[in-house]
C-alpha cells in the first residue's frame, strides 16, 4: 500500500485507540536526522519499503532516510500485522509522516501495544535483566519494564511450567503474540498452553461457591475437551 495520491493538508489522528503501555523502546525526535542503518532497512516489509521510497523522494533525503522514520514504518508495519492497526488507520499515519507530522505519529504510536521483533538492531544499546550482558536488538520486554535478550526469554519459555514473566514478583503472562515474536516451537506452544488452561481449571474448581460444571460448555464436555478446543492455531504459532 502506497502513500495515497490525495493528501489533506492537516490530516488527523483518529481517537480509536486510547493510550496504554508504551513500546519497549521509543524514537527520540533529538535523533530525527541520523541516518537509517542498512541493516534496520533490511528488516522494513516490501509494503513500509514502498512508502518510504515516497517519503524520501518527496523530502529529498539523498542521504537516506532518517532513522526516527524507519522506526515509526516498522511499528506501524507491525501493529498492522498483529492486528492492532487496520489498513485504513496505518494510511491515515502513512498521510500524517508525508505532511510532516511526525511528532504526532509518535505520540499515537507509543500509546499502543506493539512489540517489535526480537532480533531487530535496538535504537540503544541496553542490559539484560537475566543474564547481565549488553545487547543491541530489541529483545523482549514485558508490561512491566522487565527487559530481557532473546536467548534469555526462549530458555525461560523452552523450560518453564508456565507462560509467566520471569521478572521477581511478575505476574504477566506471556500471550500468543509473545510466542509468535519469539519463534516458539509449535508443540511447545500448544504444550503451555494445556498448562495454563488446566491451571485456571483447576483454580476454578478451588474458589467457593462456583460450580466448575457451569464453566463447561453445553452437552458436559471434559476438562480435556476444552484444553484442545482453547489452544491456540498451530499455523499461528511458530511462524517465522
Amino acid at each position: 500500500a502506497g502513500i495515497a495520491a490525495q493528501v489533506p493538508s492537516e490530516p488527523r489522528l483518529p481517537r480509536a485507540f486510547p493510550p496504554r503501555r508504551p513500546p519497549p523502546t521509543r524514537c527520540s525526535c533529538n535523533e530525527a536526522r541520523k541516518i537509517a542503518s542498512a541493516e534496520l532497512l533490511g528488516h522494513l516489509p516490501e509494503a513500509s519499503r514502498e512508502v518510504l521510497e515516497g517519503l524520501v523522494a518527496l523530502n529529498g533525503w539523498a542521504e537516506g532516510p532518517p532513522a526516527e522514520i524507519v522506526w515509526l514504518l516498522l511499528r506501524i508495519a507491525t501493529g498492522r500485522r498483529q492486528g492492532i492497526l487496520p489498513h485504513e488507520l496505518c494510511e491515515q499515519l502513512y498521510d500524517c509522516l508525508e505532511v510532516g507530522r511526525e511528532k504526532a505519529v509518535i505520540d499515537f504510536i507509543a500509546g499502543l501495544e506493539i512489540s517489535l521483533d526480537p532480533e531487530i538492531p535496538a535504537e540503544q544499546t541496553w542490559q539484560c535483566a537475566m543474564c547481565f550482558a549488553e545487547h543491541q536488538t530489541q529483545g523482549w520486554q514485558c508490561p512491566h519494564g522487565h527487559h530481557l535478550c532473546a536467548a534469555c526469554i526462549r530458555r525461560h519459555v523452552d523450560s518453564a511450567s508456565l507462560l509467566r514473566c520471569p521478572g521477581d514478583h511478575c505476574a504477566y503472562e506471556l500471550s500468543q503474540v509473545d510466542l509468535e515474536l519469539l519463534s516458539v516451537p509449535v508443540e511447545r506452544a500448544e504444550e503451555l498452553w494445556r498448562t495454563r488452561l488446566q491451571s485456571a481449571i483447576h483454580e476454578l474448581c478451588l474458589t467457593p461457591g462456583r460450580d466448575p460444571v457451569a464453566a463447561l460448555p453445553a452437552g458436559g464436555a471434559s476438562p480435556t475437551t476444552i484444553v484442545a478446543v482453547a489452544s491456540p492455531p498451530a499455523a499461528a504459532v511458530g511462524a517465522t
